[in-house]
């Protein structure tokens, strides 16, 4: 016999293997839908005590998962109805694994709905990350300029925000949320009044920075899939990296009441020095949690207070006498505020428990 007809039999045999356990595998799995059909049918007959026989082999093997939610549910009732408590909280307990985010419906008879009520049927935990705008809000705290002791005026730039997102739930209410956030802080500069060189001076500050917040979380209101949200807490802001591009604004006129034609250079100072490495704030916020399959979508409105003043002191800043001189810089001092608006996806963690037996 030539090796390739050995080779044919040899792939004949594969296939007539694969033939068969696919064919005997489709055979159970439509044995077990008729199971299923046959334990209905002994329910509504009020044959309940046969229901358990009936589902056993093929809860081992053989049921699709919306199968298996369905013999699940049947046989829990079963247990129920023949006040078998223990098998019936242990029947539930395996549905719950099956199906953990089950929310009850008009169908489900009282005592189904009593026994899933003593299960914690809430997630354990939440994983996921959030995105979005930040704007920076500088709140002035004491003016410094190189010339004047007025304050700089401040206003929001666009920034960034992108959070590693962890949220513990302590019961069905209420939760723990913390994470790794990365913040682009951006906010716009001026002061005008400065000296014969130049009178005005602006620019746009930048500010990379990790924080680690911690806040409560308690759901005030659900409806349908959606979950309306209150936090409040506190974070921890380790700044990474600052810097400010100024551009002095030379409008002084000359004897001659012309403009100077002389053109104030702009630059890019380095905050590093003249910057807090660590700053805190208080938070508060909320928003809404959509549930659609088994995660979750999150949209979130935060508000970051800052506690302390994230500049050092101003006045070792003259000692840079290249950034007074050249572009009439120095320092405030101030607090650091954040509006942020985030998207998120959000993954639940199940673990089914039973909680109390009444």
């Amino acid at each position: 016999m030539s090796i390739s007809i050995k080779k044919s039999y040899f792939n004949l045999l594969i296939f007539l293997f694969f033939f068969i356990v696919y064919h005997i595998d489709n055979t159970y799995s439509q044995n077990c839908t008729q199971t299923l059909r046959n334990a209905q049918r002994a329910y509504d007959e009020g044959r309940i005590a046969e229901i358990p026989n009936i589902l056993n082999i093929c809860l081992k093997k053989g049921f699709s998962r919306d199968e298996k939610i369905k013999a699940y549910r049947l046989l829990t009732l079963s247990y129920l109805y023949q006040y078998e408590g223990i098998s019936a909280e242990k029947t539930m307990l395996e549905f719950l694994k099956v199906v953990p985010d089950y929310k009850l419906t008009p169908e489900d008879p009282a005592p189904f709905a009593k026994l899933y009520k003593q299960f914690r049927t809430w997630p354990i935990f939440l994983i996921g990350f959030k995105f979005g705008p930040n704007f920076a809000q500088p709140q002035a705290i004491k003016g410094f300029t190189a010339f004047e002791n007025n304050f700089s005026k401040y206003s929001s730039a666009l920034g960034f925000s992108f959070a590693i997102n962890g949220e513990i739930f302590i019961n069905n209410k209420m939760s723990l949320n913390t994470g790794l956030n990365f913040l682009i802080n951006r906010h716009k500069y001026s002061i005008s009044g400065l000296d014969s060189s130049f009178n005005k001076s602006y620019g746009t500050e930048n500010e990379l920075i990790i924080a680690i917040p911690l806040a409560l979380s308690y759901n005030i209101y659900s409806r349908g899939d959606f979950t309306f949200f209150a936090k409040a807490g506190a974070a921890t802001n380790f700044l990474l990296g600052a810097n400010i591009k100024i551009t002095p604004v030379n409008n002084v006129k000359d004897v001659n009441n012309q403009p100077q034609t002389v053109t104030p250079p702009q630059g890019i100072i380095n905050l590093n020095s003249q910057r807090n490495k660590l700053n805190f704030s208080v938070i508060l916020g909320g928003g809404v949690k959509y549930k659609t399959g088994r995660n979750l979508i999150i949209f979130d409105v935060s508000y970051w207070a800052g506690i302390n003043d994230v500049s050092k002191d101003p006045w070792d800043s003259y000692h840079n006498g290249a950034n007074v001189t050249k572009y009439g810089y120095v320092s405030d001092s101030f607090r650091m505020n954040n509006m942020m608006f985030t998207l998120g996806f959000l993954v639940p963690i199940y673990k089914p428990k039973l909680l109390k037996k009444n």
